[in-house]
């Protein structure tokens, strides 16, 4: 779900359908996918399918966090808490 999500919203290898893409990608974060809510997390910061939201996108941000996504542990700081 999470692959054909960004093909659709990025248009690799398919036609690009960026409301699909969008949906495919909120469907895969709601079961947990780390790397979704990531992406999630950023369509709200820059308004990529979705109206601008920052609470919604720091919401995003911190369960892909939770759920040990490299990336926002590094941003946040949280991968040097212990």
């Amino acid at each position: 779900m999470y692959f054909k999500a960004k093909m659709l919203v990025a248009g690799e290898g398919v036609v690009q359908n960026l409301a699909e893409g969008v949906e495919l990608m909120c469907q895969a974060a709601e079961k947990g996918n780390r790397d979704a809510q990531y992406e999630v997390g950023n369509y709200y910061l820059v308004g990529k399918g979705v109206d601008v939201n920052e609470d919604m996108a720091m919401e995003w941000f911190e369960k892909a966090a939770d759920n040990g996504h490299k990336k926002v542990l590094q941003i946040t700081g949280r991968s040097r808490r212990k």
